[in-house]
């Protein structure tokens, strides 16, 4: 794995900063000349999830659990994101260490009920925090768009990104590819829209349930050149670079304990270490590593620091090469 982006220090968080209609928390709240290693966009979720027989409410979503991931790398990191601040700020203040959040205000928040794991896991939409129209300009190395549910828009896509402000930009198109009754309800799988990527990208990831519903994706990485992880479950992660097929396989979870924002740390750590220069199976067997932490453990608790990662991936490469 590549060396961090930044050298992130501790000091004390500054109070939040009021600007052009959105409010950021956290380090980097003194905006002038602020810039990121990591920008991750889209709905920071209230996740409702049984536990030991009683709900559980905490903090969720795609851009959530990616920034977390990016961060605990050593990336600078900002998550921009959408939602009702009273709703929102209790549950983010514990990351607030960790990660700046800029906040467009909305009288909603996006809500998710999940019941269940792997492919059995169901997801109801409670709340929606719509969409986000209108993004504030950030500079950040890497661009993550990461929407939970449909909070892109195209037009959003194509006109409020800067490719100039990023060098590396990746997608994770998971919200684009749900609908969900006009009153909320259970999510379902749906087909991306043509013409709802950014006009360039370098990476993106799927699940391989979601893969065939992404013809336009398919098409785009051949276009941009670009890169695509499809994760598989306990089988070896796919990668599509260049025309070509490979296989990185994944680290043996006996016991699992909650897979919830698995694949989004995978995501992460994907795309800083193909930022970092590593080659696509460095980064996805980082990634496999990232996301096999985070399903040992419970909850933003077991998204897995540099160091805890860089270990496990040394015992996975040690282990792979003495049964191979």
């Amino acid at each position: 794995m590549g060396a961090p982006l930044a050298d992130r220090r501790s000091s004390p968080l500054p109070s939040p900063s009021r600007s052009g209609g959105t409010t950021r928390f956290g380090p980097g709240g003194a905006r002038a000349g602020s810039a990121f290693d990591y920008v991750a966009v889209g709905h920071l979720t209230v996740d409702l999830v049984m536990r030991e027989d009683r709900w559980q409410c905490r903090p969720g979503g795609g851009a959530f659990y990616s920034a977390l991931q990016a961060a605990r790398l050593g990336c600078r990191t900002l998550l921009l994101t959408q939602g009702a601040e009273a709703e929102l700020l209790p549950l983010i203040t514990p990351h607030l260490s960790e990660i700046a959040v800029e906040l467009i205000p909305s009288r909603r928040t996006t809500v998710l009920l999940t019941e269940g794991s792997g492919e059995r896991r169901t997801q109801r939409l409670l709340s929606w925090a719509g969409p986000m129209r209108q993004l504030p300009a950030v500079n950040g190395e890497i661009l993550h768009l990461a929407p939970v549910a449909a909070e892109l828009p195209e037009q959003g896509l194509r006109a409020d990104i800067d490719t100039r402000s990023h060098r590396f930009i990746a997608i994770t198109p998971q919200g684009l590819l749900r609908t969900w009754p006009r009153t909320g309800g259970l999510l379902r799988a749906a087909s991306l829209p043509a013409g709802s990527l950014p006009p360039r990208f370098d990476a993106a990831v799927v699940s391989e349930a979601e893969l065939p519903n992404c013809g336009p994706l398919r098409t785009a990485i051949a276009r941009h050149h670009a890169v695509l992880a499809v994760t598989m479950g306990e089988r070896p992660t796919q990668l599509f670079c260049d025309s070509e097929l490979r296989s990185v396989p994944t680290v043996a979870t006996r016991e699992p304990i909650d897979d919830l924002g698995a694949g989004d740390v995978f995501s992460a750590a994907f795309f800083v270490s193909l930022a970092a220069g590593e080659t696509p199976e460095q980064a996805a067997r980082c990634g496999n590593v990232a996301a096999h932490l985070r399903i040992v453990g419970e909850g933003a608790g077991a998204v897995g620091r540099r160091e805890t990662i860089e270990a496990a991936l040394r015992a996975h490469v040690t282990a792979s090469a003495r049964s191979s």
